[in-house]
């Protein structure tokens, strides 16, 4: 009978195994939703992070806003030649003592009635104000437009320059990587050497330390590609939480060749000079303050204005010839119906000085704007040539990295066969594979920083677009 109540008590009612399958079932579809999104990863090319970098960067959008500003001030200007045109209606009821046209008494009555017109001006000349705004709304829209095109030229430089910095940092995170288990697979092999005696405890704790400063190479490097992975993600105004595969390019460290194409300084300069999107800018906003100057001047002309009116109104207490009311049609549309025709010629006088601190204020800015000019001009000078110099000394340090590779990994290999046999130090064996790394390194760092540099001289120059990808930036690169 125990037993047969210990049985009865395991049993599971009907409705708790429908919870426990729900239960059970919905764990299951949690696991493999989870499993999808895990998986669900975005592959993501040079190109790409180009394009999503231009659609979220804010600062572009504000720049496209007031471009849209500027040509609707364009708009506005040359709607000014055009003439303006009014019209107006209302009513009023006016009780109390009026004087009764019929009778030639004063009564006491109430009277309502309603009026409308229509005015229409039009300014036949104010100094060329009008032309000189509208040339100034033409040259700020077109400064703006300039703008927008060096911001969109910013956007496409940093993204690119943020994507192979990270590009760079995967790659030195691999030579690093491969020189961590190199160093644990020697050290495998001096500890089954030093229990056979054939080698000393010192190699063994030497090797242990130098796998330990490899450990936190790796560690070192994996934060830099963190680091690097952060900032393209905040460029392209991505989460960091997604998962994102970026494509990477490939680069041969031991054997690519690189054949840099040649320039001329003078040439890059005259380049900037005529294509850097911010300097034509400038150019045109001191183009746009020199109207603004001749519009403020334009206030010291006479001006002279067409104008031309029609009105009428209808009152219920207007009476005909018999006495009779005339009603609204006739009144309206006929009998008190006023038309006029004006010409006006303002001459200004005196404006207690606010027209000349006007022009002051605007030849002041005049100035300013060609004092950034001149500016921005010896900047781009020295941008360009800071960057050509840049370009040159990357183009020398190819080559010696690349000799400096090769030599590095002979050394190596010698410095292995001779410790193998016993004739070269566990130090010597070391400092060779260190310096086998560092040449590795300092090749790969030498072609990405002449990717990098390449691009940056297109952006001073003022000739990057947004067409870059991994594919046009490895014909630069020959096997």
């Amino acid at each position: 009978m125990q037993g047969a109540v210990t049985c009865e008590s395991q049993k599971i009612h009907p409705d708790m195994k429908r919870i426990y399958i729900f239960i059970l079932l919905f764990l299951t579809s949690l696991t493999y939703a989870q499993s999808s999104t895990a998986q669900d990863t975005r592959r993501i090319s040079l190109r790409n992070a180009i394009d999503i970098a231009l659609d979220n960067n804010y600062s572009l959008k504000q720049a496209e806003n007031n471009e849209s500003a500027a040509q609707m001030q364009v708009q506005s200007a040359k709607a000014d030649y055009l003439p303006s045109l009014s019209a107006s209606f209302g009513g009023s009821q006016r009780i109390g003592r009026q004087f009764n046209e019929n009778t030639g008494n004063i009564v006491d009555a109430t009277t309502n009635g309603v009026s409308g017109g229509a005015n229409a001006s039009v300014n036949l000349f104010s100094g060329f104000q009008n032309y000189n705004s509208l040339k100034s709304s033409q040259y700020n829209a077109q400064a703006q437009q300039q703008n927008v095109d060096r911001i969109r030229e910013t956007v496409i430089f940093e993204t690119a320059s943020r994507y192979l910095d990270l590009l760079l940092n995967k790659q030195l995170l691999r030579i690093d990587q491969q020189n961590l288990e190199i160093s644990q697979d020697r050290l495998k092999k001096i500890k089954e050497q030093v229990n056979l005696g054939a080698l000393p405890k010192a190699d063994l704790y030497n090797q242990q330390s130098t796998v330990a400063n490899n450990k936190l190479a790796v560690t070192n490097t994996q934060n830099s590609v963190k680091m690097s992975r952060i900032q393209l993600l905040r460029q392209m105004q991505l989460s960091p939480e997604g998962r994102y595969d970026f494509v990477e390019p490939d680069i041969s460290i031991d054997s690519t060749r690189i054949t840099p194409k040649s320039y001329s300084l003078q040439q890059l300069i005259d380049a900037a000079i005529n294509n850097r999107d911010d300097l034509q800018r400038q150019k045109y906003q001191v183009t746009a303050n020199q109207h603004q100057v001749e519009v403020s001047q334009a206030n010291r002309y006479p001006s002279i204005s067409l104008s031309t009116s029609i009105r009428s109104s209808y009152n219920d207490r207007q009476r005909g010839l018999r006495g009779t009311a005339v009603d609204f049609s006739d009144q309206f549309f006929d009998l008190n119906i006023n038309r006029s025709l004006g010409f006006n010629v303002n001459i200004p006088i005196f404006s207690n000085y606010n027209i000349s601190s006007q022009i002051q204020q605007q030849k002041i800015s005049y100035k300013n704007a060609r004092l950034q000019l001149d500016n921005l001009e010896m900047q781009v000078v020295q941008e360009v040539t800071q960057a050509y110099n840049n370009y040159e000394s990357i183009i020398q340090r190819l080559e010696s990295t690349r000799e400096a590779l090769r030599a590095a990994e002979l050394a190596y290999c010698t410095q292995q066969e001779r410790y193998n046999v016993g004739s070269a130090s566990f130090i010597e064996l070391n400092q060779a594979n260190a310096n086998y790394v560092q040449a590795q390194s300092n090749r790969i760092q030498a072609v990405y920083n002449y990717l990098f540099q390449k691009e940056l001289l297109n952006y001073y120059i003022g000739e990057l677009n947004d067409d870059i990808t991994l594919e046009e930036l490895q014909k630069s690169l020959s096997y």
